[in-house]
């Protein structure tokens, strides 16, 4: 009969290919692992397992050891056979599932204990659970499958991001003669609040508050920015138009005076630089 292989100095087996030395391997701790690929509960020989293949551990007390040409034979009383499936990334408030798929290799009795750990404090102890995690940033989660004597263990990273961030601007008019009063309303939603505001109105005047009123004193188009910022810095941004106008002048009358010659002319809307066209004497 062969004796498992020692493996002095692994301090992990995960990942470890199978040698032609033995099917199994026994470390430091005194834990057994097995390389095959438990086909009806018995390790494969060796030069049938892939490079790369995930051991599982096994039960010391559960296994016979027999005699081959260049490997050992065990039959494997129970071992745990444990893979997962979690997305890398998520969005805050938002549910992430957590999935796993637990093999029972051999005759196991008894049922699995589960045990997820998420990171932020939260834990559950379904085989499938769901997550919402509150704030943005990565977390370490953990599983941990427990049956008997036997332990399996899984783990990664999950990067949680803050939800997109929207800006949404109105005016109670876009169009007006001047001097033109225009009362702003701004928000924001998604990101993380609370929230900054930054208004500019296109003339160089600008506002900080969420709600302000502009007077346009010049006739012209404008383009009005609104940007909202949250707090981890994300920022968002809505443009409106704004055009204001003037009322057409209107001559009501034109006098002529001497001494020296001028003409004065009369009329409503008329403005500095307003240039008059007089045709005769």
């Amino acid at each position: 009969r062969l004796s498992p292989v020692p493996g002095p100095g692994l301090a992990v087996a995960t990942g470890l290919a199978a040698t032609i030395e033995s099917s199994l391997v026994l470390l430091g701790d005194g834990t057994l692992w097995s390389f095959g690929d438990n086909t009806n509960g018995e390790l494969a020989q060796p030069s049938t397992v892939p490079s790369g293949t995930t051991p599982v551990q096994i039960a010391a007390g559960a296994v016979s050891i027999g005699s081959g040409a260049n490997h050992g034979l065990a039959v494997v009383t129970c071992a745990l056979d444990l893979s997962t499936s979690v997305p890398s990334s998520g969005t805050m408030g938002q549910p992430v599932a957590f999935a796993s798929t637990l093999t029972l290799v051999g005759d196991c009795a008894g049922t699995p204990a589960y045990l997820w750990t998420f990171g932020d404090g939260g834990q559950s102890t379904e085989a499938d659970p769901s997550h919402t995690y509150a704030s943005a940033g990565t977390y370490a989660w953990t599983l941990t499958v427990t049956l008997g004597g036997l332990t399996a263990a899984a783990g990664g990273n999950l990067s949680i991001a803050a939800p997109p961030l929207y800006a949404d601007a109105q005016a109670d008019t876009l169009t007006g003669n001047v001097p033109l009063t225009v009362h702003f309303t701004g928000s924001g939603t998604g990101g993380i609040a609370p929230y900054t505001y930054l208004w500019d109105f296109g003339d160089g005047g600008t506002s900080t508050e969420a709600n302000p009123t502009h007077v346009f004193t010049t006739t012209g188009d404008y383009t009005i920015t609104f940007t909202v910022r949250d707090t981890t810095n994300q920022t968002a941004t809505e443009t409106l138009s704004i055009a204001a106008t003037a009322l057409a002048p209107q001559i009501s009358s034109i006098l002529k005076k001497t001494g020296p010659f001028r003409l004065l002319v009369n009329g409503s809307n008329l403005q500095q630089g307003i240039r008059v066209f007089i045709n005769g004497v």
